[in-house]
C-alpha cells in the first residue's frame, strides 16, 4: 500500500479485549456494531452529544448498521442483544420520530488489563489510558468542559459542572431536524456543511428552510442547501427576514393581450 493510500483511508478500531473471554463469545456481528458505535464516540464529543451525567451516547439506527453489514434487521437485534446482555450496550428510546441513545461501555477487567499496560507515571496519564477502554464518563475531559459547554459571556466566571451541560447542541437540533422531515440522517460530509450554515444561519431559521424543503415536495440536502446558499446571498439571516420576504408572484393564466381581444367583440357573435 502506497503512502498516499494510507492517508486517503479511513480505518475502523477494534478493541483487542473483545478478542478475550468472556468477550470472545460474541458474534462477529455482535463485535462489527461495537466497533461502529466505538468509532462513533469522537462525532458524538464533537457535537457534544451527553446527558445531563457526563455520559456519552451515540446515534446509530437499525437501518443504518443494516446497510452497514447488508443484512436484515433481526440479526441486528440479536447482535445488540448480545451486547446488551453481556454488559456492552445500553439503548435508550427518546420517542416518536426521534433516534434512541446509544450507550457503550467496556468492562472492569478490560480497563484492568489496560492499566496494568501502563508504567508508573502521573495520575493524568493513567486517566489517559483508562479512558479508552472505560465508557466516556468524561473525568479525562473535565479540563475540555468549558469549551464543550460554556455559553457566551460566561467567561472565567462560569462553573465547569457536567450537570450544566446540554444534552445537545444547536448542531444536534438540527441533525434530529433533518431525521425528522426528510427521513434519514445526514452524511459526514452533510453534518460539516451544517456547521458553516450554523456560522451564518440560527437554528430557526434552517428549521423554516427544512420546512421548505418538505413543503416544495423535495426533502433533500441538496436542496435545503441551495435555500439556505441563496438565503445568505440576499442577507435573509434571521427568521424575521424569512418570514417576510416577498415571494415571487404567480402569473395570471392569460396574458393583457389575451384581455384586450376578449373586450373588442360587445357585439353578436358572427355565428
Amino acid at each position: 500500500m502506497k503512502i498516499s493510500e494510507v492517508k486517503n483511508n479511513a480505518f475502523y478500531q477494534m478493541p483487542q479485549w473483545l478478542y478475550e473471554p468472556p468477550y470472545n463469545v460474541l458474534s462477529d456481528k455482535a463485535k462489527q456494531i461495537y466497533m461502529f458505535l466505538f468509532d462513533r464516540r469522537t462525532l458524538s464529543i464533537q457535537n457534544k452529544w451527553f446527558d445531563e451525567k457526563g455520559d456519552v451516547f451515540v446515534y446509530f439506527t437499525n437501518e443504518q448498521l443494516m446497510e452497514k453489514l447488508n443484512c436484515s434487521n433481526k440479526p441486528i437485534i440479536q447482535a445488540k442483544k448480545e451486547l446488551h446482555d453481556i454488559g456492552l450496550l445500553r439503548e435508550v428510546r427518546q420517542g416518536v420520530n426521534k433516534p434512541n441513545r446509544l450507550y457503550i461501555s467496556g468492562s472492569v477487567e478490560s480497563t484492568r488489563q489496560e492499566v496494568s499496560k501502563v508504567h508508573k507515571g502521573s495520575v493524568e496519564s493513567t486517566r489517559q489510558e483508562v479512558s479508552k477502554v472505560h465508557i466516556i464518563k468524561t473525568d479525562n475531559i473535565n479540563t475540555n468542559l468549558s469549551r464543550l459547554t460554556e455559553p457566551e459571556g460566561a467567561g472565567g466566571n462560569y462553573i465547569d459542572s457536567i450537570e450544566d451541560a446540554p444534552a445537545e447542541n444547536d448542531l444536534g437540533i438540527v441533525y434530529n431536524w433533518i431525521y425528522s422531515e426528510f427521513g434519514r440522517y445526514p452524511t459526514p460530509f452533510e453534518i460539516e456543511d451544517l456547521k458553516y450554515f450554523l456560522q451564518d444561519h440560527s437554528k430557526e431559521v434552517i428549521k423554516l428552510a427544512i420546512k421548505e424543503c418538505v413543503g416544495n415536495g423535495k426533502p433533500y440536502f441538496k436542496y435545503l442547501s441551495s435555500i439556505l446558499r441563496d438565503w445568505k446571498q440576499k442577507g435573509l439571516v434571521t427568521v424575521e427576514l424569512v418570514e417576510n420576504r416577498q415571494k415571487p408572484k404567480k402569473q395570471p393564466a392569460y396574458s393583457g393581450s389575451a384581455r384586450a381581444v376578449r373586450q373588442e367583440y360587445h357585439g353578436e357573435l358572427p355565428f
